[in-house]
């Protein structure tokens, strides 16, 4: 696996490592920011552009199978575990990311070495509605034509309420606006998979969601969290947000917030 998929921000001697999963149409240097925090705060981090994703994707926009993005998951666990053997894991997903850790949480074991899951606004089930006819078009296209692409429907005004990060998703070259007709498919299938399956895990999680999201279901997220087996939750809302809180103006007192309930876990 190409090397210059992932990124490391390293830490000498961190009491944990960030294993981070971007969301869609994202890519893993976009969260500079936060991986600096985590560092400073005393924990390393470790991620990839995620398939179809990033200046370096190829195809870009496509996938085949959702089950890419699984595997590429399974390559930051075993990137983390490489660089740091003895250290526990902390897995975070934003929005898309957040779906992928689901969905390999309920279809693959997780490492012994992983110690926490983060979801921040995850992606089980739209905000923006798709027509039943709409999905059956698609599925008809894309039996011959998988790689058509459209539109991701993603409104920089529903990123986030500031200027900088709005004006940067619209200009920036990297992010992707555009998937694939299988990408969509697979995408739809996959959230509707985790609304389905049950989800149990051994470690604790921490569910936040914007309060203001205009892309992803509240409501889902809620329940999803209501009906997770797992010996430690917590559910954090931020009423005021949109949907990427680590580009919000809150952002600095969320990444306390996650650094605090880690702390209070001792990770």
């Amino acid at each position: 696996m190409s090397e210059d998929l992932h990124q490391h921000w390293a830490h000498e001697n961190p009491r944990a490592v960030v294993a981070l999963v971007h969301g869609l149409g994202e890519f893993c240097l976009r969260y500079d920011w936060a991986a600096k925090q985590f560092v400073d705060h005393g924990y390393a981090v470790v991620s990839r552009d995620l398939p179809g994703h990033g200046p370096n994707a190829n195809p870009r926009g496509h996938i085949d199978k959702f089950d890419e993005f699984l595997d590429a998951l399974d390559a930051i666990l075993n990137r983390a575990q490489t660089l740091y053997p003895a250290k526990p894991v902390i897995l975070f997903g934003h929005s898309m990311g957040g779906l992928i850790i689901v969905r390999y949480t309920q279809t693959r074991p997780l490492p012994e070495y992983v110690k926490a899951v983060v979801l921040s606004s995850p992606s089980l089930q739209t905000s923006i509605p798709v027509s039943p006819a709409t999905v059956k078009f698609a599925r008809m296209l894309a039996r011959v034509w998988p790689t058509f692409r459209q539109s991701n429907r993603i409104a920089p005004d529903a990123v986030s309420r500031s200027e900088e990060v709005r004006d940067f998703y619209r200009s920036n070259k990297d992010i992707l606006h555009k998937m694939s007709i299988k990408f969509l498919l697979e995408f739809l299938d996959a959230m509707d998979a985790s609304i389905v399956a049950s989800t149990q895990t051994q470690v604790p999680v921490l569910t936040m969601q914007a309060g203001q999201d205009k892309l992803v279901s509240i409501d889902a997220t809620t329940k999803f969290h209501e009906t997770l087996s797992a010996p430690d939750k917590t559910f954090k809302l931020y009423p005021p947000c949109h949907h990427e809180l680590l580009n919000e103006p809150e952002r600095e007192e969320i990444l306390s917030d996650i650094v605090t309930w880690l702390d209070s876990r001792g990770l």
